[in-house]
């Protein structure tokens, strides 16, 4: 997927009219050609897997100049006909546990074994409880500086080792200089231990950023589109503590209403308390869109507006991401064909009541699935 044939590189170049486009980006970052969807042979294997939907919907071609990306000499383009795919050779079977050589700055597969796994293998946001030491490892601290002060105000979720993944409501008054990875308790410099003085955590790390990128239709009123890629200016070394969390495949909107989800974080435990000093995690139900509307509508006596690039999950008393989450993971913990068990970024925090854990009122999410092909697209070596 990563090499393209000087054949067709050719042919793209001679009969500019006819091929759309010199190159294409595929999701999964290689680079593919442009040719009608019914001539792209990994359709016929999606179709068996029973997804063609889902795959011809992340390699549609988009916009020529939206999705043009620079690497080096060479210029990527989607394709400009609708009707066109980015099409690739089928995927080889995914190389599980060797992640040195999967280490990029590209999302890596779930059946990789190389995202989603907590080292514990364990599986204060409002009414959360203290995570183990070694849990959510992915979960990223975004620092803004202040006058010669270090903040803590939004959160993210690495992604791979150059990318941390987040809500663009974060970039909107300041934007943040650096990242925090590796975090236990933010109160506290160097390792950070549990009761056993063996049971200890690296110390974090920070890594500058390098560029940040908001979503082009960010609506801010709306709460639409709040989503923003961080890059960051260095590479993340993946340890125990930290690691990259994987890009959900799914609809989980689409999943039994019974389907738990999670959120993690160091945002408000309380009313009173401005945030927690520990890493927190929350299990939190999936609400339906309509169920959500009516909540804010009736019960909030707000009027807002959702839509299909949302989820809503909690509307428990006392449970619930609040200040500080904004921009974090909402998780959930996904079964892979093979069996392994990986958590997977379902939702981004995006906004609620002030009150958080307010009963029958439920957060709103950005979904994550709805944006796969835009991060893919926007990501670079």
């Amino acid at each position: 997927m990563k090499t393209i044939s000087l054949f067709y590189f050719i042919l793209c170049v001679a009969v500019r009219f006819a091929c759309t486009a010199e190159l294409c980006t595929l999701p999964g970052g290689g680079t593919g050609k442009c040719i009608s969807i019914n001539n792209c042979p990994i359709l016929s294997l999606a179709k068996t897997n029973n997804n063609i939907a889902d795959y011809k919907r992340n390699i549609r071609c988009g916009s020529h100049d939206e999705n043009k990306v620079s690497s080096g000499s060479v210029k990527f383009y989607t394709c400009l006909n609708g009707f066109e795919v980015c099409c690739g050779p089928p995927p080889s079977v995914p190389e599980r546990g060797n992640c040195k050589n999967q280490i990029t700055a590209f999302p890596p597969n779930p059946e990789t074994e190389c995202c989603g796994i907590q080292a514990s293998g364990q599986n204060r946001i409002v009414g959360g409880t203290s995570t183990g030491i070694d849990q959510y490892p992915w979960l990223a601290l975004l620092e803004y500086k202040i006058g010669n002060q270090i903040s803590l105000k939004c959160e993210g979720a690495l992604i791979s080792n150059k990318y941390v993944l987040t809500a663009a409501h974060c970039m909107r008054s300041n934007k943040p200089v650096s990242v925090r990875l590796g975090e236990y308790d933010i109160t506290h410099d160097g390792r950070d231990c549990l009761t056993s003085s063996t049971d200890c955590t690296d110390p974090a790390v920070s890594i500058p950023i390098k560029e940040i990128l908001i979503h082009p239709e960010y609506d801010h009123p709306l709460k639409r589109n709040d989503i923003a890629l961080i890059r960051l200016d260095g590479v993340a070394n993946y340890t125990d503590f930290i690691r990259p969390i994987c890009l959900t495949t799914l609809d989980v909107s689409q999943l039994s209403p019974n389907v738990s989800l999670y959120v993690a974080g160091w945002g408000r435990i309380s009313w009173n308390l401005k945030y927690s000093r520990l890493k927190q995690h929350v299990k939190l139900p999936m609400v339906n869109m309509q169920d959500c509307l009516n909540a804010y509508h009736i019960r909030a006596g707000e009027k807002i507006q959702l839509w299909s690039k949302q989820l809503c999950a909690g509307g428990e008393y006392g449970r619930d991401a609040c200040n500080g989450d904004s921009g974090g993971p909402l998780m959930m913990e996904t079964l892979l064909p093979n069996n392994l068990t990986v958590i997977t970024e379902e939702g981004i925090v995006s906004y609620g009541l002030q009150e958080c854990g307010t009963k029958d009122v439920p957060g709103v999410y950005t979904k994550v699935y709805e944006y796969n092909t835009w991060i893919r697209r926007h990501i670079r070596p």
